[in-house]
């Protein structure tokens, strides 16, 4: 689910905060929302829960191991195993267009 703020547009264009701005919950782009002393608090929990979508997957996980004690006489560790996980379309888990910090 995107993140979701709550932005004072009023204070962003005038520089003042006053008690009839208007205070829109609406989902952070870094383009759109440049005053960051205009955000007011972030939104609440469930704002933006109507624009989530389903997206159908598969997920296997396989696993195998081995740790035998000090009086078993053989193996002493060992541990193989997988993950895969298909979906139907490409999941954006992280906006890629900014890069990392190092």
């Amino acid at each position: 689910m995107p993140y979701y703020i709550s932005y004072d547009y009023d204070y962003a264009r005038t520089g003042r905060a006053n008690a009839n701005d208007v205070i829109v919950n609406e989902q952070y782009d870094p383009n759109k929302h440049t005053a960051p002393q205009a955000i007011v608090d972030r939104a609440p929990f469930f704002a933006g829960i109507s624009h989530t979508s389903i997206v159908p997957g598969v997920h296997l996980r396989g696993g195998l191991s081995f740790e035998y004690g000090r009086y078993r006489d053989a193996v002493a560790g060992a541990e193989v195993g997988f993950v895969v996980e298909a979906y139907t379309k490409r999941l954006i888990t992280l906006d890629s267009s900014t890069p990392a910090a190092p």
